[in-house]
């Protein structure tokens, strides 16, 4: 299964909130649950995810391709995110850092 890693592309790291359909939401710290709801099937139900780079927004800030995968197939998982990174158009691309 493929979804988002975040409901929203990545926010500057000095950033306090992040704005989700127009609610601003913690980054961090209690009620930031919010930013990780699409991570959050995975980890409740103990089933193999990665998160890989899949570009970039227009901020030049990262996108995440997560990749769920059944019960104890994290190899197909390594398999999959390594095929799809060798034709990532992110591919060496690095996010601005100031």
């Amino acid at each position: 299964l493929a979804t988002p890693t975040g409901p929203v592309p990545a926010w500057r790291i000095d950033s306090d909130t992040v704005t989700l359909g127009g609610v601003d939401y913690p980054s961090r710290g209690p009620g930031s649950g919010m930013t990780a709801r699409c991570t959050s099937p995975s980890n409740s139900t103990g089933l193999p995810a990665i998160s890989i780079p899949c570009g970039f927004s227009e901020q030049g800030l990262p996108i995440g391709l997560q990749l769920i995968g059944r019960p104890f197939e994290e190899e197909l998982l390594y398999q999959a995110s390594s095929a799809y990174e060798a034709v990532s158009p992110a591919l060496g691309k690095r996010p601005p850092v100031s």
